[in-house]
C-alpha cells in the first residue's frame, strides 16, 4: 500500500465516525481525567499529522518497519501476523 493510499484511509476515519459516537468517546475520556480539548485532539484524524509522523519516522529509522522492529521490538513473524490481520 502506498504512502498516498494510507493517508487517504487515514483521512476517511473524519467521515466514518459518527458525531454522536464522538461524543460518547469523548465522554469516556474525560471521565478518565483528560481534558476535553485533548480528547478531541484524539479523536480527530488530519491528514498532515499522520504525513509529518510518516515523514520523522522514516528519517529517525528509515520508516514504519524500521521503528517496529527497532525499539519496538518486534520480530519478522510478529510483524508478519500484524499485516496479515491488519491489511486487506
Amino acid at each position: 500500500m502506498g504512502r498516498t493510499a494510507v493517508l487517504d484511509d487515514y483521512e476517511l476515519t473524519n467521515t466514518c465516525v459518527t458525531s454522536a459516537r464522538r461524543a460518547e468517546v469523548l465522554e469516556l475520556f474525560v471521565a478518565a481525567g483528560m481534558t476535553a480539548e485533548a480528547g478531541t485532539a484524539l479523536l480527530e484524524a488530519p491528514r498532515w499529522l499522520l504525513g509529518e509522523a510518516l515523514e520523522w519516522l522514516d528519517a529517525r529509522y528509515g520508516g514504519l518497519d524500521g521503528y517496529l522492529t527497532g525499539p519496538m521490538g518486534l520480530g519478522p513473524g510478529t510483524l508478519s501476523a500484524l499485516r496479515d490481520n491488519l491489511l486487506e
